[in-house]
């Protein structure tokens, strides 16, 4: 297909929202969103009493690992394979088998090394679908409407954190902690019809009959490499990721022993609530500044608000600072998203998507490790203000570095 013809099936201005391929898009992302907040959830209920009491931050840490660990081994291996098929292919392969993994999910669930297994090889699969999915939106959004795109999936997201954090629970009672796997499974069912919906435009995949797999592989970090501005970019996406990885394994016992609440994931929905304001913010004022300022402000508003957390005297006021927290969310994500897709030359998306998120897991890494000990020695409020001192320094430490012109139009 013509660059030509690819224009003219791509989404047009105001016609970002009547497009059905990009609605589908956004419902795919509403499931997968919804999906692993249920499913985390859900595991950490099975997890939670096959682990002594002076254990569970531990068990946290270990639920979160075994989640996020196949980025590491698999996610740039991905991205390769990502960018040999069609994205349709992948997004609804990556979809159905999640749905028929959750199948096996009560022979694993009576013991604490089975749900570690599980967890592991369904984060595997995963990592097939984050890279098409990325691939996919700046393939059938025109690049001035990126930003936009990005507000918009990033408050679908935000709906997941709301919706599947503060729910999950409930849900879990209400089924029962064996059988709310059934509604995860059908989320991901419905997701992969989905994905035959989506109209993709033909896309140049140079390496695809070359065949030098390792060749294509290593390729990707040569062309990171001699991009400095997708290094800056991940620099903070990492940071970003990372802090938010630890606010997972931190949260349950933070809310239970400072406000004593044992539905640790509301603090995560008003995290959500935040995001969906900045996301809003970002939407209808994010073209109007440089992407550099938007970041760093947001590095700075988060760093103090997790810091105010953390020794926050009432409830209410831990709530609006991690209101606070989801507003300086968005106002990284978003601009950092829409650099990385702006960057990143077609032939490559697959690719490069795909160590993107073998990077952002590495980020979450040592915080998945640490943290969760860590807090059972020195209190996870101690934990959280260390995360948030180090997130507001982030903004002038490194993006000084690399300044982002501003975006106009």
């Amino acid at each position: 297909m013509s660059n030509t013809a690819q224009a003219a099936t791509r989404v047009r201005g105001r016609d970002l929202f009547r497009d059905p391929s990009f609605l589908v898009m956004c419902v795919i992302s509403l499931a997968n969103g919804l999906g692993e907040k249920f499913l985390f959830v859900f595991v950490a209920l099975l997890a939670s009493p096959l682990v002594p009491d002076n254990l569970q931050n531990s068990m946290m840490s270990g639920v979160s690992l075994a989640f996020a660990l196949p980025a590491v081994f698999l996610g740039s291996v991905a991205g390769v394979l990502v960018d040999r098929f069609p994205i349709k292919v992948m997004l609804f392969l990556s979809n159905l088998t999640r749905a028929l993994l959750l199948l096996s999910l009560p022979f694993a669930q009576h013991l604490f090394l089975p749900l570690l297994i599980f967890a592991f090889v369904f984060g595997s699969l995963t990592q097939f679908y984050n890279p098409a999915f990325m691939t996919a939106v700046p393939s059938i959004v025109r690049k001035e409407h990126l930003m936009t795109a990005n507000a918009a999936l990033m408050t679908i997201m935000i709906l997941t954190v709301v919706g599947g954090f503060a729910v999950a629970k409930p849900v879990g009672d209400w089924l029962g902690a064996e059988n709310a796997y059934l509604s995860v499974t059908v989320i991901y069912a419905l997701a992969a019809i989905g994905s035959l919906l989506v109209k993709i435009p033909d896309r140049a995949v140079e390496d695809k009959q070359d065949g030098n797999f390792w060749k294509q592989w290593s390729s990707t970090f040569v062309y990171l490499w001699r991009n400095p501005r997708l290094l800056s970019a991940y620099t903070v996406m990492m940071a970003m990721f990372g802090t938010f990885a630890a606010l997972n394994v931190l949260a349950k016992d933070f809310t239970a022993k400072a406000f004593q609440l044992d539905n640790f994931g509301i603090i995560f929905a008003f995290a959500g609530a935040g995001m969906a304001i900045g996301a809003g913010i970002m939407g209808k004022f994010g073209r109007h500044l440089p992407k550099v300022i938007w970041v760093r402000t947001g590095c700075v508003v988060a760093g103090l608000s997790l810091v105010g957390m953390a020794f926050a005297p009432e409830l209410n006021l831990a709530f609006a600072l991690a209101t606070g927290v989801g507003i300086a969310g968005a106002m990284i994500d978003i601009p950092v998203s829409t650099l990385v897709q702006e960057s990143v030359d077609e032939e490559m998306r697959g690719k490069v998507f795909g160590l993107q998120g073998m990077l952002v897991y590495l980020a979450t890494l040592l915080p998945m490790i640490i943290v969760g000990p860590l807090a059972d020695l020195w209190g996870a409020a101690v934990m959280i203000a260390v995360l948030g001192v180090s997130l507001a320094l982030l903004a002038f430490l490194k993006l000084a570095e690399h300044p982002e012109p501003p975006a106009h139009g």
